[in-house]
């Protein structure tokens, strides 16, 4: 599945469209987030939609070094020209629009990630399509079907 990339211009901030990402209640993802070279030794962040300060989910200390902050860490590959943010024991309530930042003067520059986390476990046995029927489904789709179902 490709997603078209799609530039937006809001008020300081420039968005683009960008990945999709699949886990399994309690287990961990990681979402890996692409740069341009100016941008080697800036300060990198991660957050949820609507991303203002206090949504910010975890910052870069200095480059090649993890940051954590409970179930989140950060590390920004400087070599690689990206930044990796690893959550751990997912939860049902992590599904949905994140952004990858890059904290400039004026202008962040924020990386659109969708996040989609399934059930397991006991949830999946009760529920025999899940592996097979996420698989299929497109994104918007899967994430209404799995709050009805789980909440039905």
């Amino acid at each position: 599945m490709s997603i078209p990339l799609i530039n937006i211009i809001l008020t300081g901030v420039l968005m683009k469209s960008g990945n999709v990402y699949e886990g399994t209640v309690g287990e961990t993802v990681e979402i890996r987030c692409p740069y341009l070279d100016d941008y080697k030794y800036t300060p990198k962040y991660f957050c949820r939609h609507p991303c203002k300060s206090d949504r910010v989910l975890i910052k870069s200390a200095t480059s090649d070094q993890v940051s954590s902050n409970g179930r989140y860490s950060l590390i920004d590959i400087v070599s690689g020209l990206f930044f990796t943010v690893t959550i751990k024991h997912l939860r049902l309530t992590d599904s949905g629009v994140y952004y990858c930042g890059i904290d400039k003067w004026f202008s962040d520059t924020l990386n659109k990630v969708h996040l989609f986390v399934r059930p397991g476990g006991y949830l999946c046995k009760q529920f025999v399509f899940c592996h097979s029927w996420f698989s299929t489904q497109s994104p918007d789709v899967r994430l209404q079907t799995q709050i009805k179902t789980l909440t039905a």
